[in-house]
């Protein structure tokens, strides 16, 4: 079939990009047109603030999947993927991925990479999963403008060649092309909470009493919800609605075969440019919205100056600080935003925002590896933060609160926290929400807003009340 004319983008010596423009098309009919293709990954702007893009890959051309206890090698085989040219100037335009390595890091892979932690829980699924893509769809929301993209790179280490790249963009074109909407989609299943009221405010008066005693500063405790899926229901139409009730900065699908990834996530963990400035955006003090305008403003007035909840968010962003330090230029790390109010469906939340440069010598891995898992969903500090968590919490948390972005080959990354996340493995789905637990918690209330943060989730997706 014939197709736009292609340009080119020289990336690096011997890596060259092909692109082309087409008519605009909406992220979700391009999802729905590529949900059949292997490892379809949807890195989802649901918000379609201007300026953002939302990003589309399908058929990887390497990919790793690392069990417990692997995870470091396998982020080590993702970083040999990725070969950044030297400093390149942000684009002022355009999309910030241009391909390279895409996956997700399960909060379970934490017991890897950090020294001297050890789980009581079986692990669940993978510890990290990735896949290589050279080949992308871009959607600008602002414009409708979408751009494909292509290496033309057969295998990881092969060179890029310009008939490869016009028969993977062409095999794009033609399954949008093909893609015509159906009927509604809408799917429900039944939610179950795995541990009851009293179960749950026990374990956060225990860890009020650790913090009493001195070991932590705070903790951030969760609780889980599951449902079994019918023969019927499709995981990615549970996502759709999550995307409509929810929409969300950091929203993502991820489909690499046994499991499937639904995440609406409003939470960065890090970024990266091609300046190498790297940018964390902790999220700590949560409260409802109301639809009457004036109850609203009471409400985003009193998180404002909530003493817990601002505390909650200063000691995360010094944990964060000090995680930057260590892989940063010294006397680069900056708090731009302090405490800073962002809101969302159902929800306001205050949000900070901590900056700095990544040393010369480092990679983009190393600065990964130096936040996670994020300090939002762990504690401080961090590590003893873990222990107690994995003390007190019914079971692993598999995905939840781990994180899923990119590395592109030009160096950048993008990181998000996988809350107000689904998690589907063997027709079950698993949907976690917690709350930073401090000495000025109430049990009761931080029961409460486990419920509060999963509510758009739930009542998304689900046919009735959550059972208690």
């Amino acid at each position: 079939m014939n197709i736009p004319d292609l340009t080119t983008d020289v990336l690096t010596p011997g890596v060259i990009a092909w692109e082309c423009a087409i008519d605009g098309i909406k992220p979700e009919a391009a999802a729905l047109a590529l949900k059949n293709r292997p490892g379809l990954i949807w890195l989802d702007s649901a918000t379609e603030d201007t300026g953002s893009w939302s990003y589309l890959c399908c058929d990887p051309i390497a990919q790793i999947s690392a069990p417990a206890g692997q995870a470091e090698r396998a982020l080590s085989n993702v970083s040999s993927w990725i070969n950044p040219p030297p400093t390149l100037l942000e684009p002022e335009h355009g999309p910030r991925f241009k391909g390279g390595a895409v996956g997700y890091i399960a909060y379970d892979a934490a017991f890897d990479l950090l020294p001297d932690l050890t789980s009581r829980h079986r692990p669940v699924g993978p510890a990290t999963e990735f896949g290589l893509y050279d080949t992308l769809i871009a959607i600008d929301h602002s414009t409708e403008r979408t751009l494909i993209r292509s290496y033309g790179i057969k295998d990881a280490g092969a060179p890029s060649a310009e008939h490869v790249a016009r028969e993977k963009i062409c095999s794009l074109i033609e399954d949008l092309g093909r893609y015509r909407s159906g009927a509604d989609r809408r799917q429900s299943v039944d939610w179950e909470a795995v541990t009851s009221r009293e179960a749950h405010t026990a374990r956060i008066d225990r860890a009020k009493q650790y913090i009493f005693e001195g070991d932590i500063y705070q903790a951030n405790l969760a609780q889980a919800f599951t449902s079994m899926l019918g023969n019927q229901v499709d995981p990615f139409d549970l996502y759709l609605q999550m995307r409509l009730a929810n929409p969300a900065p950091y929203g993502a699908w991820l489909d690499l075969g046994a499991r499937q990834i639904a995440s609406t996530s409003p939470e960065r963990l890090i970024s990266l440019s091609t300046g190498r400035i790297a940018e964390a955006r902790p999220i700590k003090g949560t409260c409802r919205r109301s639809s009457d305008p004036a109850e609203d403003d009471h409400l985003r007035n009193a998180l404002l100056v909530s003493e817990k909840d601002r505390a909650e968010n200063i000691m995360i962003v010094d944990l964060l600080r000090n995680d930057l330090s260590r892989v940063c230029e010294p006397g680069s790390v900056e708090v731009p935003t302090l405490c800073g109010l962002e809101t969302y469906a159902g929800l306001h939340h205050l949000t900070s925002e901590v900056r700095g440069t990544l040393r010369r010598n480092l990679e983009p891995i190393d600065l990964l590896r130096a936040v996670f898992p994020g300090g939002s969903i762990t504690g401080a500090p961090k590590h003893r933060a873990i222990e107690i968590i994995d003390e007190l919490e019914a079971g692993s948390r598999g995905a939840f609160c781990g994180s899923l972005g990119y590395i592109g080959f030009d160096g950048a990354m993008d990181f998000n926290i996988l809350i107000r996340t689904v998690e589907f493995m063997k027709k079950q789905g698993c949907m976690m929400a917690g709350g930073g637990i401090t000495l000025l918690s109430e049990a009761d209330k931080e029961y409460d807003e486990t419920l509060l943060k999963g509510a758009q989730i739930l009542s998304s997706t689900g046919r009735s009340e959550v059972a208690a």
